[in-house]
């Protein structure tokens, strides 16, 4: 469930600085003359300032007596009043003074009283973005952005947690009875088998679908692709998710993920078919992730020996391209050479010496490569993979993104050829009605416009792209298939239907009507001009900005050098060690005292509270007793890879069962990277971080990242 440091619920600073103090909370001259008009005395005047700017900041009414000193001392000196003791504050709320006060403030800011209205405004807001949103911390946020809007006092935070987590499971129990009521009797009852132990079994089919996939490499396919086979021949109707929220799905699959079969049937049987759809819904998604990525690391590892290829040949016949250049220099010379035009033809013809034939074709073997051209090694390469290759193309449904389905097309002709051992295949078919070609009616099987140029001298045997051949090169038509469907899966003019990381990405995109709606408000939000005009200007603007201060920079910079037009980047040069240097690390370490792990993850805990980011994956609250025990336990035993049962060992307190449980159900890679991300945050506010840099640039040892091209 959300803390209130998760949302925008408006909290005061628990350290103000004179900056704060200035900016938000000095009254201005007409408040100050507003302020001496509706009071009697300097501690009424003073109140109703201190009420002015209180609500300003938080949006609704706090007593005095609970407003930080340094706030109300700021506010007194910029008004020139007396500050009143603590004992004259006391007296003040109790009076009926105050709650007319209140009213006052109320009507001065036109700022209306949080009502059965109000409620219905935030219950009606919450439950619109319900279906887009699943953090309630996300509803609490739109619910106080749209009362602040239409001018109500916000309500106490609990009001609004309490909605959010309603109307949360509220939308969570529509799904339930909308699966419910789709799914007919044969389809419940083939769910429900999933948690039966089948006889002569040790687990039931819910504990193999739980098990993640093999890692996505080759040798795994097959495993990937009975698994699939398996999953789909449970006949597990996940289409009936089709119109539920993708972050729903997310969430239910999650919840799924850390229940075992018993606990499935234990469960209202409405919410175990929904959590049960969305979680082999997941599980089929990820296989044809694994299945994608297979195809696309394949074919970046093809291409890349076809580079090198070409730099090995480029190398072994540098000698016949220095004959080249060397017979095209006496050419020209021959040329050159004084005469008649028959002379110099002659003159030329000794040079060639009856080798046109050689000549020519040298220059046509190297033309094939020039551009850098290596798509004529990759087939040597391919060949041993396309059995592979093409059993991913059988099980991976391809879709495009675009009105143009050419490539498509495309890869259904291939399947249709996959056992063809002819080395040119047709792409036409012809009906001779005459004794002329022109007579005859050509009708064209697939669209090659697609094609790009540097593939087309290797496909067709006719040089201009225009003109439409009567066959095609098969094994240079695959490679550049499968190429293609590389490039356009990454580009994502390609999809994989039932696909998580090569989805369709349109179904992501808001409409153009909400564009428009909401385009000013998001270039507010985030400084950006409206107008495209604007924007390019700006962006300009920019670069020009960043390329002038590099500019500036390149003289005092020792490490960047200008070498025949590109830039070198040197190593940098070791700094000169301080003599003192030694001295100081040996005082450091002579008074720096050992900190247990345990008890530093508890003093952290208790001054930032990074564990309220832990809970049940569910979503609901928490049940279990010393919820923050358990979790700094956790963090312990995975934080420093000691393991569970090493962790209970040596901690005493709970058994390797329930540290485990903790991990499964109570964490995940998200909110973990919440809580890291907070507590670097937090750290960043100490001063010892900014002799190290700005903080705007990072770098770290032993962070992996894909990497295709």
């Amino acid at each position: 469930m959300p803390s209130i440091q998760d949302t925008i619920y408006p909290r005061f600073k628990s350290n103000l600085t004179e900056k704060d103090l200035e900016e938000v909370y000095t009254p201005k001259i007409n408040e100050i003359e507003w302020a001496e008009a509706k009071s009697k005395g300097t501690l009424q005047q003073l109140a109703l300032l201190v009420l002015i700017k209180t609500v300003q900041k938080l949006g609704f009414f706090i007593h005095i007596v609970d407003v930080p000193e340094a706030i109300v001392i700021h506010i007194a000196k910029k008004a020139h009043l007396p500050l009143p003791a603590k004992e004259e504050w006391k007296t003040y709320s109790e009076t009926r003074t105050a709650k007319r006060h209140f009213r006052f403030v109320r009507d001065y800011l036109q700022l209306r009283p949080f009502d059965h209205e109000a409620h219905h405004i935030l219950t009606d807001t919450m439950i619109k973005l319900a279906l887009s949103k699943d953090d309630p911390a996300d509803l609490v946020n739109a619910a106080i952005e749209e009362l602040i809007r239409q001018r109500y006092e916000l309500p106490v935070y609990n009001t609004l947690k309490d909605a959010a987590n309603d109307v949360r499971n509220k939308s969570y129990r529509a799904i339930y009875h909308q699966i419910d009521h789709a799914l007919n009797d044969e389809q419940k009852k083939n769910i429900d088998q999933l948690f039966q132990i089948p006889e002569g079994a040790t687990y039931s089919p819910w504990n193999e679908i739980k098990e993640d996939a093999k890692r996505a490499t080759l040798s795994h396919l097959n495993d990937l692709i009975v698994r699939r086979n398996w999953l789909i021949n449970h006949h597990i109707p996940t289409d009936l998710l089709q119109d539920v929220p993708y972050i729903k799905v997310k969430q239910m699959a999650a919840e799924a993920k850390t229940l075992g079969a018993f606990r499935m049937l234990e469960m209202e049987s409405k919410k175990r078919y929904a959590l049960t759809l969305a979680f082999v819904s997941m599980q089929l998604s990820k296989i044809l992730d694994d299945i994608g990525e297979m195809l696309i690391k394949r074919m970046m590892s093809i291409h890349k020996k076809g580079r090198q290829r070409l730099k090995d040949h480029k190398e072994k016949t540098q000698k016949r391209t220095d004959s080249l250049i060397s017979t095209l220099h006496e050419l020209l010379l021959a040329y050159q050479t004084e005469g008649n035009p028959e002379e110099r033809i002659q003159a030329m013809q000794k040079v060639l010496k009856e080798q046109e034939a050689q000549v020519l074709q040298d220059c046509e073997n190297h033309l094939a490569f020039s551009g850098d051209n290596y798509y004529l090694f990759l087939w040597k390469f391919y060949k041993s993979h396309r059995a592979t290759l093409f059993k991913i193309l059988k099980s991976i449904p391809l879709r495009s993104t675009t009105q143009d389905k050419a490539l498509e097309e495309a890869i259904s002709f291939l399947l249709t050829h996959q056992y063809t051992k002819k080395e040119f295949i047709p792409v036409v078919h012809i009906e001779k009605n005459g004794k002329w070609r022109k007579e005859w009616e050509i009708t064209p099987l697939l669209d090659l416009s697609w094609v790009p140029d540097s593939w087309w001298r290797l496909i067709s045997p006719k040089k201009k792209k225009e003109k439409m051949p009567d066959e095609i090169n098969r094994r240079h038509f695959e490679v550049c298939v499968l190429s293609q469907i590389m490039l356009e899966l990454k580009a994502g003019d390609l999809y994989i239907e039932g696909s998580e990381k090569y989805a369709d990405y349109r179904k992501q995109l808001i409409t153009w009507e909400d564009y428009e709606k909401n385009l000013a408000d998001f270039c507010k939000h985030v400084n950006l001009p409206v107008s495209g005009v604007d924007f390019v200007r700006k962006t300009q603007q920019d670069f020009k900005q960043i390329t002038s201060q590099t500019d500036q920079s390149f003289p005092r910079n020792e490490q960047v050098r200008i070498e025949n037009g590109e830039v070198v980047i040197g190593k940098l040069k070791k700094k000169k060690i301080p003599p003192g240097l030694k001295k100081l690390e040996e005082y450091i370490a002579g008074n720096f005292e050992p900190i247990n792990v345990l008890d530093m993850l508890a003093d952290t805990e208790y001054w930032l509270n990074w564990t309220r980011f832990f809970g049940p994956i569910s979503g609901h609250e928490a049940k279990l007793d010393n919820t923050v025990e358990r979790y700094i336990t956790n963090a312990f035993c995975y934080g420093c890879n000691l393991g569970p049962t090493q962790t209970a060992r040596s901690i005493g307190s709970l058994d390797r069962k329930q540290i485990a449980w903790i991990n499964q159900r109570h964490v995940t890679i998200e909110n973990l990277d919440k809580a890291i991300q907070y507590i670097i945050n937090a750290y960043n506010q100490f001063d010892l971080p900014k002799y190290w840099g700005d903080g705007k640039r990072v770098s770290a040892d032993g962070t992996k990242w894909d990497l295709y091209e």
